[in-house]
């Protein structure tokens, strides 16, 4: 039995935009493409990757991921990660919570006045007898900004429905300013990369720690991952790789319900193929 290679083993390896030179796309070492899911509420992700036709051509792969290819593919995948618990687990009537904090600050004091922020909201949850907190949060600051000056710690956080006003007065560390989240039409869907638009790497270092810059609570629903049976054939992949337009009309096809939103192809400098990145959105 012939083994498909899953792209948690081998993404690395494509790490540069594709070039647009169909041939890579039906290079002969590759028998066909697999496909990945991932459903997180609304969004629909779907890679699609080489299935090598030869022992031969795994190992060639193996030998050519590197240190540093990996770090980038881990942190682009951090920031799916994000995303998906985003989608997964907040929408219309939930909030958006941007959190400054005063002052030049350590990196453990700005993840300490987080980690101090989320009983007091509990607490407030509790006596107005709502729900259990669901949160996701992520830490920005620590590095330089575009005008060449330090960027102030601040925290992007969703949080479900409560009242703003208690929300943002349990905060003690500096301003806060909050949103109530709406359908898509009204930004739902930039409202996410909003809070990673300047993603940085996963965990931060500080004094010889590591502190993670982001963190989910326990109760979140996980996105549901599938490899479908089928895969795509070269010639339909290459279809995929020539036109935007006929790329949509293949997804949307495969998956009626949703429509296609952003799609990224990379290559490699060490094997044949490319790997293909959708996103979709579920039609309203």
């Amino acid at each position: 039995m012939r083994r498909i290679y899953t792209p948690n083993t081998y993404s690395e390896l494509f790490d540069k935009p594709f070039d647009g030179e169909g041939d890579r796309v039906i290079d002969r070492s590759v028998e066909a493409y697999a496909i990945k899911t991932v459903s997180s509420g609304p969004r629909l992700d779907v890679e699609a990757f080489p299935v090598w036709a030869t022992n031969g051509d795994r190992r060639e792969a193996k030998e050519s991921s590197t240190p540093e290819a990996r770090r980038r593919v881990n942190e682009r995948n951090s920031k799916k990660r994000f995303l998906r618990l985003f989608y997964a687990n907040f929408g219309q009537g939930d909030m958006f919570l941007t959190l400054t904090i005063e002052g030049e600050v350590s990196a453990q004091i700005a993840k300490r006045q987080v980690t101090n922020y989320i009983p007091r909201l509990k607490r407030l949850r509790k006596k107005q007898g709502l729900p259990e907190l669901k949160y996701l949060y992520y830490i920005q600051g620590g590095n330089v900004g575009k005008t060449g000056n330090p960027v102030r710690w601040h925290v992007h956080m969703f949080i479900n429905a409560m009242d703003r006003a208690a929300a943002e007065g349990a905060w003690k560390a500096g301003f806060a300013n909050s949103k109530v989240l709406r359908k898509r039409g009204d930004k739902l869907v930039g409202i996410g990369s909003y809070a990673t638009r300047f993603y940085k790497s996963e965990r931060i270092e500080c004094e010889e720690l590591l502190l993670r810059r982001w963190a989910a609570s326990s109760n979140l629903s996980k996105p549901k991952v599938r490899y479908p049976k089928h895969r795509l054939t070269r010639r339909r992949a290459s279809k995929i790789a020539e036109d935007y337009q006929g790329a949509a009309r293949i997804f949307e096809k495969e998956f009626p319900q949703y429509e296609l939103y952003e799609l990224e192809i990379r290559q490699s400098d060490f094997v044949g193929g490319a790997y293909f990145y959708a996103t979709l959105f579920r039609r309203e």
